[in-house]
């Protein structure tokens, strides 16, 4: 793997870059020490943040797919129950109109863009999002504990 010569300048001589992923909002590279994050609003401007200042890294997207998931399928139920026992009379047109909404809101939820911030002692919050995002989360995680558990 090839490294912009700016990360590269900056990683010390016992430092590996573990694995690198495009976002949504910039490139993330974890490493063996930090994390550098190039964020596509800052100017290119790399941000290198130690595994000891991540406060926490928390999922913000899954209560969100969850409640698209569920209204999808509670309006989808509830035509279904008013027509069949309810003895609601609806056009055709208003069934498979109700009918395609609540399908394509159950397929949002199922594939909306998992992110994450990193809460960072001292500095403002990363948004993250990906659709490769957890082997990146799950790196920081594993190395965020490896230099908590050695300090």
């Amino acid at each position: 793997m090839t490294l912009p010569s700016d990360i590269q300048s900056q990683l010390t001589p016992d430092e590996k870059v573990i694995q690198y992923g495009a976002i949504i909002e910039g490139v993330l590279y974890v490493t063996n020490k930090r994390v550098f994050y190039r964020g596509l609003n800052t100017k290119n401007k790399i941000e290198s943040i130690a595994y000891r200042d991540i406060v926490s890294i928390d999922p913000t997207s899954f209560n969100r797919q969850i409640v698209w998931v569920i209204i999808g399928i509670a309006i989808l139920l509830g035509t279904f129950l008013s027509v069949q026992f309810f003895r609601i009379e609806l056009s055709d047109i208003a069934y498979v109109i109700i009918s395609v909404v609540s399908i394509v809101m159950i397929i949002v939820g199922f594939y909306k863009v998992p992110s994450y911030v990193i809460n960072i002692n001292g500095k403002q919050p990363i948004k993250i999002s990906a659709r490769n995002i957890n082997s990146l989360i799950y790196d920081i995680r594993k190395n965020r504990e490896r230099t908590l558990s050695t300090s």
